[in-house]
């Protein structure tokens, strides 16, 4: 069991992964206006990427000089890792995913990341899976399942591709934080880290996205707004609490519990900002997936610091 500081510094961690959690959860505002000046899901990704990157890159430079850009050879291996399969080809089979069986299904299998992020640091981290952590999860997925389906479970599609699309993508997912717990043991700035991310990442993105073929996006101003916005808010500041927070004495496990809040802030972007219908079903997996949230953090932890 953690001494109180720890304590007191891991609530600070999960408080930062709740608000990139909650950032990434608006998303879906900047995708959609992105979209619609008719580009490819990869191009929106590489859009997102690209504009990060350059903000990222000044924000380093201004805060240390070329002596920011300086990463130990571990390090960059982690962050090459980290942007190439959590950030490149993780969004490229999350869209994939829900191309093929629908929005709901490809969200539902995304979410399957917490179970995956638990076996790992079990093994890596020696994290134990106690009954109350157990329940958090299985409570948080049926949350999950309630809030994007609304409890039409005919909203869910099957497609034997898409499915195993969906199942990568929540691998992908659980790895960024596993990657992410390592590289902060790396003593490596945050900014830093979330840079070559980033950076990876974008590399990742342009042989699918062919940004060549877009060229006239570019002199659209609109185009800049959303992408600007999205580069900032979902982009830099998320990821950057995420790695930030991931520093912290902090369970693996328990945090992708926390940053499942991504959802919650989705679906009332969609309901506040699309004029989306909200039922009943969804308020009930809202307010289940806040209980699997509390739980998670109700239990003594048992971090890697511990």
């Amino acid at each position: 069991m953690l001494h109180s500081s720890n304590q007191n510094q891991a609530r600070v961690g999960y408080l930062y992964i709740l608000l990139a959690g909650a950032l990434w959860g608006i998303s879906g505002i900047f995708i959609t206006h992105l979209s619609r000046l008719e580009m490819s899901n990869a191009m929106v990704t590489f859009s997102s990427l690209f504009t990060t990157s350059i903000i990222l890159g000044v924000i380093v430079w201004f805060k240390s000089g070329w002596q920011g850009f300086k990463l130990s050879r571990r390090g960059l291996g982690l962050m090459l890792i980290l942007g190439v399969f959590s950030k490149g080809l993780f969004k490229m089979a999350y869209d994939g995913a829900m191309i093929l069986t629908g929005v709901a299904t490809g969200t539902i299998l995304l979410y399957l990341s917490p179970f995956f992020v638990s076996i790992m640091s079990t093994i890596l981290f020696k994290e134990k899976i106690t009954l109350e952590k157990f329940i958090a999860l299985c409570i948080n997925l049926i949350g999950c399942i309630l809030v994007v389906t609304g409890g039409r479970l005919t909203a869910l599609e099957i497609s034997a591709l898409g499915v195993l699309l969906g199942i990568l993508s929540g691998i992908l997912y659980a790895l960024m934080t596993i990657i992410g717990i390592l590289a902060g043991e790396d003593d490596t700035p945050p900014w830093t880290s979330t840079f070559y991310m980033t950076f990876f990442g974008l590399l990742t993105t342009i042989p699918f996205a062919q940004p060549w073929k877009y060229a006239q996006v570019f002199t659209v101003p609109t185009y800049w707004w959303y992408s600007i916005s999205f580069a900032l808010l979902p982009g830099t500041i998320s990821n950057f609490l995420f790695l930030n927070g991931l520093t912290y004495p902090i369970e693996a496990s328990k945090a992708q519990i926390v940053a499942s809040v991504e959802v919650i802030v989705a679906t009332l972007v969609g309901v506040l900002y699309f004029k989306e219908a909200l039922n009943y079903v969804s308020l009930i997996g809202i307010a289940i997936m806040l209980a699997s949230i509390v739980l998670m953090n109700m239990q003594p932890s048992s971090s890697k610091s511990a």
